[in-house]
């Protein structure tokens, strides 16, 4: 993840300065447990959608993949493969929807947009400010004259 700063400059991987100091995830989260706890209740559940799977590349390596020729439910056997990786965490709301949190999800990319469209104007990059200004939704009135 990268954001612009003020004077236009980049910060990469700028997720870990998001919080004031390190996050308590064992106060956020709850016990840390390890998927193949809950490997059996998934099998007879099916509960888990993969497409909202969040995980680190280095810790799944290539265990995050889909068997192929089974004619239905080749997510089961990526489910137990990442079950042998190791900890993992439930988050218990939707990740893969935007139903509930639509304008809240719009407002972010506005804002967004508008911090890269002020970056770019601040590097003389008029051409690729206008590109972004086009697809934002909404800006302040003054920017129509670019």
């Amino acid at each position: 993840m990268l954001r612009f700063r003020q004077d236009g400059s980049i910060v990469y991987n700028s997720l870990r300065y998001w919080h004031e100091g390190p996050l308590r995830w064992d106060e956020i989260l709850g016990a840390e447990v390890t998927l193949s706890s809950l490997i059996q209740f998934e099998m007879a559940a099916n509960s888990i959608f993969t497409a909202t799977l969040l995980m680190r590349k280095q810790a799944v390596a290539d265990a995050l993949h889909f068997v192929e020729g089974l004619p239905t439910y080749e997510d089961r056997e990526c489910d137990g493969q990442l079950a042998q990786r190791g900890l993992c965490a439930y988050l218990a709301s939707g990740t893969a929807g935007l139903a509930a949190h639509a304008g809240e999800f719009r407002a972010v990319c506005i804002r967004q947009h508008h911090l890269l469209i002020r970056a770019l104007l601040r590097q003389g990059r008029l051409r690729e400010a206008r590109e972004v200004l086009s697809r934002t939704e909404t800006a302040p009135p003054g920017w129509k004259v670019i």
